[in-house]
């Protein structure tokens, strides 16, 4: 330890002042207030690439079409629900639709689909889609959700859009002309597709 005799003179007289209390004190001080801030603040932006996620979420539904004696029934037997969920990320001044066609071509012509969309269920955040008007299930893709930005619905059912199906005869059908097992074994499929509009 380093140590330090001062030899100063006053009024009453010559004194020896020991330094080494009042050096380490000076050390103390300088080491606190010498400290330099070593903290740097850099700007981060993190880019999250354009993705678009679809998910159909709930149970097969089954539609009664004829009755005994091939009747017409009225009113279909739908047995279940259909959800559909989706995330979306988009770019700016961009949006995503999903699109809903036929996949299927064994549908007699006589009989038409209509889908109807419901709200969103509120279960995700974001700027979720507008659903449209009901519509006519054909081959071509119809719109059926627009204007999609960076949000999610939630996965499973009671989020997202509840699906409903109904169907109808074509004015003239003739269900007669179809056999009870053609119409009691059809199977439709459903494609819904979720695109990026630019």
């Amino acid at each position: 330890m380093l140590s330090i005799t001062v030899l100063f003179t006053n009024q009453k007289g010559m004194r020896h002042l020991d330094l080494r209390l009042l050096f380490f004190f000076m050390l103390l001080a300088n080491c606190l207030f010498a400290q330099e801030d070593y903290t740097t603040k850099l700007p981060v932006q993190v880019a999250i690439p354009p993705i678009a996620k679809l998910n159909v979420s709930g149970t097969t539904l089954e539609f009664s079409i004829i009755g005994d004696d091939n009747q017409q029934i009225k009113s279909p037997s739908t047995i279940g629900e259909i959800w559909l969920n989706y995330s979306s990320v988009v770019e700016p001044n961009t949006s995503n639709t999903i699109y809903a066609s036929l996949t299927s071509k064994e549908l007699p012509p006589e009989i038409i689909i209509r889908l109807s969309i419901g709200p969103n269920a509120g279960a995700g955040l974001g700027q979720t889609g507008t659903p449209t008007d009901p519509i006519v299930l054909t081959t071509f893709p119809q719109p059926i959700i627009c204007n999609i930005g960076s949000c999610f619905t939630g996965q499973g059912t009671k989020k997202g859009h509840l699906l409903t199906y109904s169907w109808d005869l074509l004015p003239n059908a003739d269900l007669e002309a179809m056999s009870k097992d053609e119409l009691s074994n059809l199977k439709v499929g459903i494609m819904y597709t979720i695109v990026t509009n630019e």
